[in-house]
C-alpha cells in the first residue's frame, strides 16, 4: 500500500476475463492499490500525452497526474473524448463530456498547460487503440469500487491491456 507505483506485466485477459464473468489480478489491484498502475511497452521518451475522458467521474484525478507528467517530461497533452453510439450511450453522456471537458480545460489553464482535444464516435476502447500510435503515454482513471460486466465492460482495464503504447491507470 505504500508504493509509489505498481508496474504489471502486459498480458491479455482471457476469455472468461474479456466476458466479465471473471475477476482479473488487475481489477483486484485497483481495489487495493492508491499508487498508479502501469504497463510499460518502451514508447519513451514521453513528449505526448493522451488522455481519454470516461463517463466516470474519476476523469478529474487523473487529469492532475497528466499535467503533473506534462509538466515533468515537457510534453504535450491531448484530451480525447468519445461518444458511444446511441442505441449504447446513456442520454446522459454528451452533456458530462462537455462539462468534464470544460473543467479539465480550467484545471489545464491552471497549470499553464495547452491541450489539444480530439472527439471520435464509436467504440471509446477501439477509437483510442487507433489514436494511441501517434502517442507516448496513454494516461487513465479507474474506479476502485468498479464492477464490469459483459453488458458493461470497464473501458480502463481493456485499455490498459490492449493498448500499443505505455499505460498508466490511477485508481480512484
Amino acid at each position: 500500500k505504500d508504493c509509489g507505483f505498481l508496474v504489471v506485466p502486459d498480458k491479455r485477459f482471457r476469455f472468461l476475463e474479456r466476458l466479465g464473468l471473471r475477476r482479473t489480478a488487475l481489477s483486484e489491484c485497483f481495489k487495493r492499490m492508491e499508487a498508479p498502475i502501469a504497463v510499460l511497452r518502451g514508447s519513451q521518451p514521453y513528449q505526448k500525452l493522451l488522455f481519454p475522458i470516461t463517463h466516470d467521474p474519476t476523469s478529474m484525478e487523473a487529469a492532475r497526474l497528466a499535467f503533473d507528467l506534462a509538466r515533468i517530461y515537457k510534453a504535450s497533452v491531448t484530451v480525447v473524448t468519445v461518444t458511444p453510439p446511441k442505441f449504447v450511450a446513456r442520454s446522459n453522456v454528451v452533456e458530462y463530456q462537455k462539462s468534464a471537458l470544460g473543467q479539465i480545460t480550467h484545471l489545464a489553464n491552471l497549470y499553464h498547460i495547452e491541450v489539444e482535444q480530439i472527439h471520435r464516435e464509436g467504440n471509446p476502447i477501439e477509437e483510442v487503440r487507433r489514436l494511441a500510435p501517434d502517442f507516448d503515454l496513454l494516461l487513465l482513471s479507474q474506479a476502485r469500487d468498479r464492477k464490469p460486466s459483459f453488458f458493461d465492460p470497464d473501458v480502463s482495464q481493456h485499455l490498459l491491456r490492449r493498448s500499443p503504447i505505455t499505460t498508466i491507470a490511477l485508481p480512484v
